[in-house]
C-alpha cells in the first residue's frame, strides 16, 4: 500500500484518500467504505470498456514502439489526458500500446509532449 503525505484530519496517520481522512477514519465517519470509483466514472466505464475492446480488436499492434516494446497491444494510452468524460471517450486522442509502453510514457514526462506520444489539455 502506497502511503501519502498527508496526515489524517482524525487520527494524525498518512492518508491516500479523499476529504483529508484516511480509509479507517473515513468508514467511521461516513459507515460506509470509500467508493473506489465514482458513480459518474463507472459510467463512463460502462460506455468505454466496449469501444476499447473494439479499438484494440482493430489495432493489434504497439503504436507507441518506445524501448522495451512488446509490439501487441494491450492498453489504451489517452495522447490529451482523461479529465472529462468526452476526452476519455474521444476516440482521436487515442493510441493502441503495449503495457511497457504505456509505463513509459509516463516516466518520460514532458519527452512525450515533444515525441507526440502527450498532447497539452488546452490543445485541439
Amino acid at each position: 500500500m502506497i502511503i501519502g503525505k498527508k496526515k489524517c484530519l482524525d487520527c494524525n496517520k498518512p492518508y491516500i484518500f479523499s476529504k483529508g481522512l484516511c480509509q479507517y477514519c473515513w468508514k467511521m465517519k461516513f459507515g460506509k467504505p470509500i467508493k473506489k470509483v465514482s458513480s459518474s466514472m463507472q459510467q463512463t466505464l460502462h460506455e468505454y470498456k466496449p469501444e476499447r475492446k473494439d479499438f484494440l480488436e482493430a489495432n493489434p499492434f504497439c503504436q507507441v514502439k518506445l524501448d522495451g516494446c512488446t509490439n501487441y497491444s494491450t492498453c489504451i494510452h489517452h495522447m490529451k489526458s482523461k479529465h472529462s468524460k468526452e476526452l476519455y471517450l474521444d476516440k482521436k486522442f487515442w493510441m493502441a500500446s503495449c503495457i511497457k509502453c504505456n509505463g513509459r510514457i509516463e516516466e518520460i514526462g514532458a519527452q512525450a509532449y515533444e515525441l507526440g506520444l502527450k498532447i497539452k489539455h488546452n490543445s485541439k
